[in-house]
């Protein structure tokens, strides 16, 4: 969905169930900064191509029917499409002065979650 006006967003919010609580003149494009809030009441700011291009509404309600992932999760999820999770614990240097953390570097493939 292409917003190109205050109006666009506006029926936007709406059709979430929710409103645009931020006034036309703060509307530019889609990197412009808006004000919203939900059916549940819960009020936020975001970009609108948060909104539009990555599909987010409500922050809240949106984490409160999304469980949290655990490692294992993600490990499966890694898995079943064929890849592996590669995270490691990170280990403690003493570089003399101080007590630094210290992440193995790991070559990423990506892959889709979805």
């Amino acid at each position: 969905m292409a917003i190109h006006t205050f109006a666009e967003m506006v029926a936007l919010a709406q059709s979430e169930g929710g409103r645009c609580l931020s006034a036309p003149s703060e509307f530019v494009d889609t990197k412009s900064v808006l004000r919203f809030t939900c059916a549940a009441g819960h009020e936020w700011t975001t970009r609108v191509t948060n909104l539009v291009h990555r599909g987010w509404w409500c922050p809240e309600c949106g984490a409160a029917h999304s469980p949290a992932l655990t490692l294992t999760d993600i490990k499966r999820m890694a898995a079943d499409r064929g890849g592996e999770c590669a995270y490691l614990q990170p280990t403690w240097a003493f570089t003399g002065t101080e007590l630094v953390r210290c992440w193995p570097i790991v070559p990423c493939r990506p892959f889709s979650v979805i």
